[in-house]
């Protein structure tokens, strides 16, 4: 009666009514009521249907045995019962009723396939959909549920083989197309993968985040870009999470949206753990520094499993000891305002470069230096402005030169880094001198750059290079200078946990001054240095660190002043 109820109501496929029919007419037959099984059977257009026929022949020979039939208690070992089906279920709490014996063999293998897959056994998984694929070739969903746990495993060539065989049975599919592509371009086939994705493209009918995702793919970012502003305007997304939202808005370059959608994720307790470096560096480039260092700190905590992480999921985060240390780098460099630099060097032969004018001793001479600077906007990702003031006096001179008071130098400017990975600076500067006649303005262009200059946490040695340029003229006296370093070695933490970190290492450096006699000069030789960080704690990694490095470098070419002894010490505060 249940069952025949479930028949009234409107709305029904084709496909659930038939299922309902089987089942009706099963119980029917249980209940001793083979009239009742056979009127819902001959209502099926399907009767030629095996599983309707051989309904309808068991009904037709109870008739047969019994011309008057009578309603009796039903018999379970004669009733076959209906089975649920949740491998395509939309949400848990939604499942398929299927009639008994009415699915092909491999529907227990799929059945199978999907629970492992939901229990995350991606391997089991596929073991037991290339079984459901091997009885049933031509079912679209097995072979999708085998792609998808392929591709959980990271097996890319097998998904792609398996698509190529869905496809075979039908190249339209736009959705299919798309996921090719991704897979193609995983095992580095570029071109069949741009290929793919052009052809999912013109097919159409893709979902909207789909459809942008190819795009910026594509290198269409613009076109990208004016799609999701569409979609957003229109309210295309409906019911898409606002995670996967933020997460398509930096695809297409709208930080601003993308934060936005972070936060209302966040807000609503559907941010995971997971996403909330990615929320961070969204932050920095949607130039909300303090909002960027609080998702830092909490990843920070979610991988310490604190309270702070507001982490509603429960999941604790994976964060190796590098990683952590790369996040409180990036909260050290975000949340920094303000510094200071002193520093005292001996080298042979100074000719006065560097970034303020120096004083010409043609010997060997010590000299010291300081340097305060302030970002008033922030750390801008990465696009930082600094105001300076800095000074620099010569404290002692081999040859009797000039020291003291009357060589300081002092000079009042505003740097600014105009790239956020390039660390390329723009310099311009007030200089003075004591008499004032020498007072001039310089303008300067920087590079430094190599690898590995950091400290690492997660292995006791490493290689490092220290790539260092600069270029100035002094715009008054019409002075060009260029200098250029390049310091190569083996970075060492002496017990693998020390702050200390010693550096090895083959030194080359170079240097032109327009106004020396020899303008150029360019030597090479071994060096040592030795760095201690300090200043670090639970979020910020070392902000501030102090280096002592000895060279000794043999002239290769130009000036005398390349050749000898050279020592520096810098404080970075």
């Amino acid at each position: 009666a249940d069952f025949e109820l479930a028949l009234g109501q409107p709305g029904l496929t084709t496909d659930t009514r038939r299922n309902v029919s089987l089942i009706a007419a099963d119980a029917a037959l249980a209940a001793r009521e083979p009239q009742r099984a056979l009127d819902l059977l001959l209502g099926l257009r399907e009767v030629t249907n095996e599983e309707v026929a051989r309904r309808v022949r068991i009904a037709r020979s109870d008739l047969a045995h019994s011309k008057s039939a009578v309603a009796g208690n039903p018999a379970p070992a004669n009733y076959p019962p209906p089975t649920l089906d949740c491998g395509k279920a939309a949400a848990r709490q939604q499942c398929a009723v299927l009639a008994s014996a009415s699915r092909d063999p491999s529907f227990e293998l799929a059945t199978a396939a999907y629970k492992a897959f939901d229990d995350k056994d991606y391997a089991q998984a596929a073991g037991s959909a290339r079984q459901a694929v091997a009885l049933s070739p031509g079912n679209r969903e097995y072979q999708l549920l085998l792609m998808n746990a392929l591709l959980r495993m990271g097996e890319y060539a097998e998904a792609e083989r398996v698509v190529d065989i869905a496809l075979a049975a039908d190249g339209e599919d736009a959705s299919l197309l798309a996921q090719r592509g991704f897979i193609r371009r995983h095992l580095g086939k570029e071109a069949l993968a741009r290929s793919d994705f052009e052809s999912a493209l013109r097919l159409g009918h893709l979902p909207v985040a789909t459809e942008i995702a190819l795009l910026v793919d594509l290198d269409r970012k613009a076109e990208a870009s004016r799609r999701f502003e569409r979609a957003v305007a229109g309210n295309e997304f409906g019911t898409t999470p606002d995670v996967d939202i933020a997460y398509l808005a930096a695809r297409v370059g709208n930080d601003e949206y993308a934060l936005a959608a972070f936060d209302r994720a966040d807000a609503g307790g559907k941010l995971p753990i997971s996403a909330y470096q990615d929320a961070a560096f969204t932050a920095i480039r949607a130039l909300r520094d303090h909002e960027a260092i609080a998702y830092f700190k909490r990843a920070i905590d979610g991988a310490d499993n604190k309270d702070g992480a507001n982490n509603t999921d429960g999941i604790k985060l994976r964060m190796d000891p590098q990683l952590r240390f790369n996040t409180r780098r990036a909260i050290a460099e975000v949340s920094r305002t303000w510094g200071v630099i002193a520093s005292l060097t001996y080298r042979g032969a100074v000719s006065g470069l560097g970034p303020t004018p120096g004083t010409r001793t043609g010997t060997d001479s010590l000299q010291a230096g300081i340097e305060a600077y302030w970002r008033p906007w922030g750390y801008q990702n990465g696009r930082y402005t600094e105001l300076f003031a800095r000074s620099f006096e010569t404290l002692y001179s081999k040859s009797d030169g000039a020291t003291g008071g009357g060589t300081l130098q002092s000079a009042l400017g505003i740097r600014h880094k105009p790239l956020s990975e390039t660390n390329l600076v723009v310099s311009l500067s007030r200089v003075f001198t004591p008499s004032g006649r020498s007072n001039d303005w310089l303008a300067q262009l920087g590079y430094s750059g190599g690898n590995g200059g950091d400290l690492r946490v997660d292995v006791p040695s490493w290689w490092t290079t220290r790539v260092s340029a600069e270029a100035g003229r002094y715009l008054t006296a019409r002075q060009n200078y260029a200098l250029a370093n390049v310091e190569t070695g083996r970075s060492l933490r002496p017990d693998g946990e020390s702050m200390w970190v010693l550096f090895p290492h083959l030194s080359m450096a170079a240097d032109y001054d327009s106004s020396a006699i020899a303008h150029s000069s360019f030597g090479i030789g071994p060096g040592i240095g030795a760095r201690y960080w300090f200043r670090d704690d639970t979020y910020n990694a070392a902000r501030s660190w102090l280096d002592m490095t000895l060279q000794y470098r043999f002239r290769v070419g130009g000036a005398e002043r390349a050749d000898g002894m050279f020592l520096t010490t810098t404080l970075s505060y």
